[in-house]
Order: C-alpha cells, then structure tokens, then sequence
C-alpha cells in the first residue's frame, strides 16, 4: 500500500474522547475510530442542545446523521 494513501492516526490518549474536534488528526479513519472504541465502551452517547434550549443524549451516529442532514 502507497504510503500517501495512508491516514494518519491519533496519540491513544484520544481515543474515545468525548468530543471529535479534540483529535489531533481529522479525517474518516480517526472518527469511525473513534465511534468503534466508545461503541465498545457502551460510551454512545452525545449531550444535544435543541432549539428551544433543551438538552437530550442520543447515540453518536445520529448526531452525525442530523448534522449530515441539516448540511443539505
């Protein structure tokens, strides 16, 4: 495999943070990874602020499908 091909990869002291905008290297790779590793450590969910101010937990991958979607 092409070295340019490869993604760099985050220190493990980020994997599962909390917040993906803390990780040193952003990119597909480093995310889905960090979705697996707090996948595993029943560690899914994610603090959300609606628009009317109030706060609702919900898994990870519905955050990234609400943002995906809000972007259209």
């Amino acid at each position: 495999m092409p070295l340019f091909s490869l993604s760099p990869m985050n220190p493990p002291q980020f994997d599962g943070v909390d917040d993906i905008a803390d990780l040193t290297h952003l990119n597909e790779a480093s995310v889905i990874n960090n979705l697996r590793v707090r996948y595993v450590a029943g560690n899914i969910y994610v603090s959300l602020i609606g628009k009317g101010g109030q706060q609702a937990n919900a898994p990870d991958i519905l955050w990234v499908s609400a943002v995906t979607l809000s972007r259209r």
